[in-house]
């Protein structure tokens, strides 16, 4: 019964990117081209971007985008940053950036995550 319960919470911890994380832990450098849909729940519109996946162990990665053209996304090992051409800004998060991208794509991917945005200046 002890098996049975143990089996039962492993099942419910696991994710569908454990593959992924697994293999992605044996490679020490990866590009791909990438198509990424997004949501906006405030205007209730899809976005369909695209672009090529640049990713370094341990935890570097970076987007660049053809669609929107110019767009950048990144994380450094210290900040995620971004890029945006066509409003003519770079935004940089706090520290305590994801530790990895599939961190990243983990934090993208729950509903449930609220993030603060916060200005200063301009």
């Amino acid at each position: 019964m002890t098996a049975l319960l143990l089996l039962g919470a492993a099942a419910l911890t696991a994710s569908p990117l454990d593959p992924l994380i697994a293999r992605m832990d044996e490679v020490a450098f990866l590009e791909a081209d990438f198509v990424q849909r997004d949501y906006w729940a405030l205007t209730m519109e899809w976005e369909t971007s695209t672009g090529h996946l640049l990713i370094a162990a341990p935890n570097l990665f970076r987007l660049d985008y053809t669609d929107p053209a110019g767009r950048v996304m990144g994380f450094d090992g210290e900040q995620v940053f971004t890029v945006e051409p066509s409003t003519r800004q770079v935004i940089l998060t706090g520290e305590g950036g994801p530790s990895s991208f599939m961190t990243f794509l983990d934090l993208g991917s729950d509903e449930s995550v609220v993030l603060e945005s916060v200005t200063e200046g301009d």
